[in-house]
């Protein structure tokens, strides 16, 4: 364990001479940088291709709730004409209940009528005249002459006021009748506005579900393209971390060589695509201190195991462009240093990032930044 962090293979090797290695790897490391472009090229268009289509995900998503919502309206209209269908009818059931009364009662009176009418006028039955002329006195004559024509007043009154109340109600019947009619008419063309939409909503269902096809086809694209530039940017990164190291080889007896940084950058990088684990740290399975710890080990350096630990164990600095190889990137959560990862050169780091993730080859994120680290 070093009390410093730091090993005596850091401190004799990156030294000033850095500057004229770096140039003389720059041809060494031209066929995987290219391959990582490349990478960079696919990804990057098919992330322009998922945005277009994403922006027509969006607009198609917009005129769906359009098209809804005139269905809401249109199906609100359909449902008042229905309602008001429903009262008119009723209000026709109601009145020709109204109307076959006034009938019964027009048809009682007339037959009471056409009864009084045959008594008159029977030779065997006693007629008005008879009933008047056997009066006894004027009096009585005038008495029963007014109750006879009483009579006959009161059938004709009940006649006529039957007849006018059947009038009006097979007016208002025909009135009931026309609305009907015209709410039919306005039924059946809301029926047909409402189909109409529907059917463009089930169209731009289709549609919206076609375009959300190609973005699901399109990310899958995308994650395939990004794990590819990130497997490329890891052996551009150990292919240059490689090319610019000095000919002594690290402790662990791999093949990696140059200052501990670079042979701990090495380790990380050929560890892209193993996957994270919470409190791993390694060789298969990783979380992101046990990564740096791991890395650093074999360089045989030895490292604390938490990423708060390994930053009280770095000089501490926030310039990029003082960064060399293996210098540590730290972030920092909820007020706590919570990530760490290893830089590996032009801009990139090697981090295992988080639970279903693998190890990865990423530019330096600025969002959380908390500094850079050397041992």
């Amino acid at each position: 364990m070093m009390g410093n962090g730091r090993s005596s293979v850091m401190r004799s090797s990156f030294s000033a001479k850095i500057v004229a290695v770096l140039m003389s790897a720059l041809l060494a490391v031209t066929i995987p940088f290219t391959m990582a472009s490349q990478q960079k090229t696919a990804y990057a268009d098919t992330a322009s291709e998922l945005a277009s289509v994403q922006a027509q995900v969006d607009a198609a998503n917009q005129k769906l709730l359009d098209i809804a919502s005139e269905l809401t309206v249109a199906n609100d209209e359909l449902y008042d004409i229905q309602t008001q269908q429903a009262d008119v009818n009723s209000q026709i059931v109601d009145t020709q209940r109204q109307v076959d009364e006034a009938q019964a009662k027009y048809d009682a009176a007339m037959d009471s009528l056409k009864k009084q009418a045959v008594q008159n006028y029977t030779s065997d039955q006693v007629d008005y005249l008879s009933v008047l002329m056997s009066s006894t006195s004027f009096s009585d004559f005038t008495t029963r002459l007014y109750l006879v024509d009483k009579m006959m007043s009161q059938q004709q009154d009940t006649i006529n006021t039957v007849t006018a109340a059947k009038a009006d109600l097979e007016t208002k019947q025909a009135d009931l009748q026309s609305q009907k009619s015209q709410l039919d008419a306005l039924e059946a063309s809301a029926q047909e506005k409402s189909a109409t939409i529907q059917t463009a909503l089930d169209e731009q269902t289709s549609y919206l579900a076609g375009l959300s096809g190609q973005v699901t086809s399109l990310m899958a694209q995308q994650a395939a393209e990004q794990a590819a530039a990130s497997a490329a940017a890891a052996a551009a990164a150990v292919a240059k971390i490689s090319s610019t190291s000095s000919s002594s080889a690290g402790s662990s007896g791999n093949s990696w060589s140059g200052s501990a940084g670079q042979i701990a950058a090495q380790a990380a990088a050929s560890k892209e695509g193993c996957y994270y684990d919470l409190g791993s740290s390694g060789p298969s399975l990783f979380d992101c201190s046990g990564l740096v710890m791991w890395a650093y080990a074999q360089a045989g350096v030895e490292l604390y195991r938490t990423a708060a630990d390994q930053y009280s164990q770095c000089s501490i600095f926030y310039d990029s462009n003082e960064l060399q190889v293996g210098d540590l990137v730290f972030y920092r959560y909820s007020g706590s240093i919570g990530h760490v990862a290893i830089y590996a050169g032009d801009g990139k780091m090697v981090e295992a990032t988080v639970p279903g993730s693998t190890v990865q080859c990423n530019p330096v994120r600025t969002t959380n930044f908390a500094g850079f680290g050397r041992l």
